[in-house]
């Protein structure tokens, strides 16, 4: 009996670390996800310095065919702006990237959304969005997609 609990003691053990490690990588993971197509205000770390007016900024790039869905939003802490503005460029890598089209909108208050199609040719592609709320602003680029 006492040989029993001993090993479930020890599986429990091994459990509970096993769960420790998994959670201690998560953040990793979800911090090269930050790097890459987001700004999120309260994320300090690997470059980034926490901003005090905008909150959060990110962009998007789907492919269908030859149309790109490009998505951009950003926002701002009530307290430091009034408004959101974004720019929102559809490049394209051509040893370097180029923009083959560009959106821009403001917003009153403390969220913009930007939701643009254009049509592409074969290439690689990424969305650069620019979000500027009270003289800050924090530039992010979506994943590439290729056509």
């Amino acid at each position: 009996m006492r040989k029993n609990k001993s090993v479930k003691q020890k599986m429990l053990l091994s459990v509970i670390a096993l769960v420790l490690c998994l959670a201690c990588s998560i953040p990793v993971n979800a911090a090269d996800e930050i790097e890459e197509n987001a700004y999120l205000g309260e994320y300090v770390g690997a470059g980034y310095l926490r901003n005090t007016v905008v909150r959060t900024c990110s962009a998007s790039l789907a492919i269908s065919g030859s149309t790109a869905t490009c998505g951009g939003t950003g926002s701002a802490y009530a307290s430091m702006a009034s408004s959101v503005k974004l720019e929102m460029y559809l490049q394209k890598d051509n040893s370097g990237w180029a923009t083959v089209a560009s959106w821009s909108t403001t917003a009153s208050g403390t969220t913009a959304i930007l939701s643009k199609t254009a049509t592409v040719s074969s290439g690689t592609y990424r969305v650069k969005v620019v979000c500027t709320a009270g003289g800050e602003s924090i530039t992010v680029y979506s994943t590439t997609k290729s056509k």
